[in-house]
C-alpha cells in the first residue's frame, strides 16, 4: 500500500503502450515489441488483473501492422509471448513465496460476502477468471462510471471530454490507436463490472479503474486540440477541471469512510464528505456550493479571455 500500486501499474501499462505505438508506426525496433509484452506481464506485481491488457495491446499490434503491410513473424510473436510471461515471473514468484503456489493469487484467498471477510483456502485461482466472465449487472456499470459512490466520470468529470477525442483521434488518421484506447477502457470496465466487489471496498473513489483511467487522457488531447480556442469549450474545460481537482483532493483531506455495498450507488458519499471538510450542518447546501464553483470558474475564464 504504501507503494500506491495502482499508480504503478498504470504507469507501466502506459509504458507498454507506448512502446507498441512506437513500434507500430515504424519508429521503435523489436526491442520495443518485446519490451511491451515484458511490461504487461511486469504491471501484474502490482495489480494482476491488469494482465487483461495483453487482449486490446496483441489486437492492435496485428490490426495496425497489417495496416502497414508489416508482418510479424510467429517468432516474433513468441519472443512476445516469452517477453510476457517474463514479466509474469515476478507475480509468480510472489505467489509461490506468500502461498507456496505460483498460481494462487491473494484474492482466491479472500472471498467478500457483502462487508465480512473470511478465508478461503479451498477456493482454486481459476474461479478468479470463470467468475468475471458473465454480463455485468447495471448497478455495477453506472456505479464505476456515472454514480457518487464510485464514478469516475461522476469524480473526475473532466474525462468527459476524452469522449469526443476518439472521434476526433479516428478523424485525424489515428483510427486504430483510438480504438486500442477505447477497447482498454472498455475492457477494463467490464471486467471490474464482473468483480464481487466492484466498488473496490472502502477506498475513496474508481480505485479499480486507475490503471485504464489513463488511457482516457490521451483522448483528451485532441479534444483540446481541436476545440481549445473556442471561448464556450474553454469556459467548460475550466469548470469540468476545477471540479475534478476539489473532488479528488476532498477525499485526502476529509474524507468519511463509507460502509462498502454493492447496492450504494445513490448521490450523498461526496456531499457527506465536503460537509465533514467545511464543517457544514447539511450536507445537502453541498449542491449550492458546487453551482457556484461552476459559475465563478466559468466566468472568471471568460473575463480573462
Amino acid at each position: 500500500q504504501l507503494l500506491a500500486h495502482h499508480p504503478i501499474a498504470s504507469l507501466v501499462l502506459l509504458s507498454s503502450a507506448y512502446l507498441a505505438v512506437k513500434y507500430a508506426n515504424a519508429d521503435g525496433g523489436k526491442l520495443c515489441f518485446l519490451a511491451s509484452g515484458f511490461l504487461v506481464g511486469f504491471s501484474t506485481l502490482f495489480e494482476f488483473p491488469d494482465a487483461v491488457f495483453i487482449i486490446p495491446l496483441a489486437g492492435y499490434l496485428i490490426l495496425s501492422n497489417r495496416k502497414r503491410r508489416r508482418k510479424i513473424s510467429l517468432i516474433q510473436w513468441a519472443a512476445f509471448v516469452v517477453a510476457f510471461m517474463i514479466g509474469l515471473s515476478f507475480v509468480m514468484m510472489y505467489n509461490n513465496l506468500c502461498f507456496g503456489n505460483p498460481l494462487t493469487f491473494p484474492e482466491a484467498k479472500l472471498v467478500y460476502s457483502g462487508s465480512p471477510v473470511y478465508e478461503a483456502p479451498s477456493v482454486p485461482s481459476w474461479w478468479l477468471i470463470t467468475k468475471w466472465v458473465k454480463v455485468p449487472s447495471y448497478d455495477a456499470v453506472f456505479g464505476l462510471t456515472f454514480s457518487s459512490y464510485r464514478g469516475v466520470f461522476f469524480f473526475s468529470p473532466v474525462l468527459l471530454i476524452a469522449l469526443p477525442g476518439f472521434y476526433l483521434a479516428y478523424r485525424k488518421g489515428f483510427g486504430f490507436e483510438a480504438l486500442f484506447l477505447a477497447v482498454t477502457f472498455g475492457l477494463f470496465l467490464f471486467y471490474y463490472s464482473n468483480w464481487h466487489i466492484w466498488w473496490g471496498g472502502t477506498g475513496y473513489g474508481p480505485r479499480l479503474l486507475i490503471s485504464s483511467t489513463a488511457f482516457l487522457i490521451i483522448p483528451m488531447a485532441f479534444t483540446i486540440d481541436e476545440w481549445g480556442s473556442r471561448h464556450l469549450f474553454a469556459a467548460v474545460f475550466a469548470a469540468l477541471f476545477s471540479l475534478s481537482v476539489i473532488f479528488c483532493s476532498v477525499g485526502a483531506l476529509a474524507y468519511l469512510m463509507p460502509k462498502p455495498s454493492p447496492a450504494t450507488v445513490l448521490p450523498g458519499k461526496l456531499a457527506l464528505t465536503f460537509a465533514n471538510l467545511f464543517n457544514l450542518q447539511d450536507p445537502s447546501a453541498v449542491s449550492t456550493l458546487l453551482s457556484l464553483v461552476i459559475i465563478a470558474t466559468a466566468i472568471l475564464h471568460m473575463r480573462q479571455r
